[in-house]
């Protein structure tokens, strides 16, 4: 158990001294540690023949160290308790608590005596090593002088300044002077750090000094385009949300950046994003512009959501399709054909084109429909269900009359949820109970929509979700649900999101918002 304990410290705290101040450093300053903590051990007894093993004085070291160079870090930690039922869960500490915490505990034991098999004093001397040495550092500015460059010109520049931290603290505490000093000063010293680059241009941008921060945030993203992974990149984009300048970018950035975000793995939401920047690199001249232009299209396409939008960019696209580009023009074709097909094929439908107007059973069916043509216009056929298992990949569900089913997340095209009333106490108010429909399929011409509708109680949220608010567990289910699926989310995902359910006052009228019509018999 010591063991296990020494390794999950360790792991908490031993990864982030290590990445901020590089490997050969963090060998030394763990190696240094657990001798000097040795040695404390030693000086509280040196007539001991009593042999000591293990490396908890290195790790308490670490602990000291950690203490103050991530002092505002939060550290998850559980806790279960037991009467009559089980509560359990997690909450987040700060590092200098949580570490301090832990060392005013040791002091204790020492003092008190409670340390028969434990080195307490080794802990001691470790934990006070450790917090001196990140002192030291601080104190010389050895970390942001030499050890942050050395690492930042070796990874790529994706290192945090220590003056980071001192940054974001003052920004999260509403002091955006002293937050924008701060990181003025570490542009100073480094000015291609993506970090300050890119707080201080949202910083800006929500100040409405929109040249300044668009050409900081265009700075930030041209040195994350050339990093190895994209990660960073997409980290940064999210971070910018709808601040995000895509219209200011310069056309050949906006391509990089469109590429970038254009990746298997990429997050769900950067589809759009890579979209708008490709369109934005298409204000461009020559090839690239053109190529930008398709990929657009062809992205928007994808989407099977407002064709006009990609025949737009094609046409833009078709008179630049000269001398370089001329063999793009094929391409531009063929896609000016597919367009003009969906569109046929949505009309015919009687499907509205106009999205953000349109109900969310033509926002799912535009978004969702197979590519052959015809749509379903019959019932939709409801089969009540409960789940009895659920992972990331798969669910198992049992219907009413007993037959189960595993389901790969990837089969629910679409989560409908809605609120209804059921009938309390005489004399109470109705209280409200939640259905969740799982679109399988969307129908043909032959049946309609296939749904599996599930009620509260068949979510089983008290089991995967305990000591959970019923409302906080189903609002995780769904986030989950939504996130390993990828479906689309009715009447839609930032509703849903903000646990705004849509209200019904019958399971028919449900039905027949999301579906258009009543259900066929299952």
């Amino acid at each position: 158990m010591h063991l296990l304990g020494n390794m999950l410290f360790f792991y908490v705290v031993g990864l982030l001294l290590e990445d901020a101040w590089g490997r050969p450093l963090f060998a030394a300053f763990y190696g240094v540690g657990g001798l000097v903590a040795g040695i404390a051990h030693f000086a509280l007894d040196t007539q001991s023949q009593t042999l000591m093993v293990g490396a908890s004085g290195a790790v308490a070291a670490c602990m000291g160290a950690f203490c103050l160079r991530f002092a505002m870090r939060k550290v998850r930690v559980g806790y279960l308790f037991w009467f009559l039922k089980i509560w359990r869960g997690t909450f987040g500490v700060p590092g200098w608590l949580w570490a301090g915490l832990w060392f005013g505990n040791q002091v204790l034991d020492f003092l008190w005596g409670n340390n028969t098999g434990v080195a307490v004093m080794a802990h001691i001397g470790g934990f006070v090593f450790g917090f001196g040495a990140a002192s030291a550092l601080r104190v010389t500015r050895l970390e942001e002088r030499f050890v942050a460059p050395a690492i930042a010109a070796r990874e790529g520049g994706w290192v945090a300044d220590p003056r980071m931290l001192e940054a974001q603290t003052a920004l999260d505490g509403g002091d955006r002077e002293k937050a924008r000093a701060t990181f003025q000063r570490i542009l100073a010293d480094h000015p291609d750090n993506t970090e300050a680059l890119l707080f201080l241009g949202r910083m800006e941008l929500e100040d409405g000094r929109v040249p300044s921060g668009s050409a900081r945030v265009e700075k930030a993203l041209q040195l994350l385009v050339g990093h190895e992974v994209p990660e960073p990149l997409w980290h940064a984009v999210d971070q910018l949300g709808e601040l995000f300048p895509v219209d200011r970018l310069r056309p050949g950035v906006a391509w990089r950046v469109a590429q970038g975000m254009d990746q298997e793995g990429a997050p769900s939401n950067s589809v759009g994003v890579a979209e708008s920047l490709y369109a934005a690199a298409g204000k461009g001249t020559g090839a690239m512009a053109v190529r930008a232009l398709i990929r657009a299209a062809e992205l928007r396409l994808a989407r099977r959501d407002a064709p006009e939008k990609a025949a737009e960019y094609l046409t833009r696209a078709k008179p630049m399709a000269t001398g370089d580009a001329a063999a793009l023009a094929e391409r531009i074709g063929q896609l000016e054909l597919e367009a003009v097909r969906m569109e046929a094929r949505m009309k015919d439908r009687g499907i509205a084109l106009d999205t953000e107007s349109a109900t969310p059973r033509t926002q799912a069916v535009a978004a969702l429909a197979p590519e052959s043509s015809g749509g379903s216009t019959l019932p939709p056929r409801i089969i009540p269900c409960r789940i009895l298992g659920l992972s990331d990949k798969a669910l198992m569900v049992e219907a009413q009359g007993g037959q189960r089913r595993s389901l790969a997340v990837t089969e629910v095209m679409a989560v409908a949820v809605g609120m209804l009333p059921i009938a309390g106490p005489e004399g109470a108010a109705p209280r409200q109970t939640v259905l969740t429909d799982l679109v399988v399929s969307w129908g043909d011409l032959s049946r309609g929509p296939t749904v599996l509708r599930i009620p509260a109680a068949g979510l089983g949220l008290p089991e995967r979700y305990p000591g959970l608010a019923p409302r906080e567990a189903y609002a995780r289910f769904l986030a989950a649900l939504l996130e390993h699926s990828s479906a689309n989310a009715l009447p839609d995902a930032p509703t849903l999101a903000e646990g705004r359910y849509p209200r019904f006052a019958t399971e028919g009228e449900l039905t027949a918002h999301y579906y258009g019509q009543e259900s066929a018999a299952a």
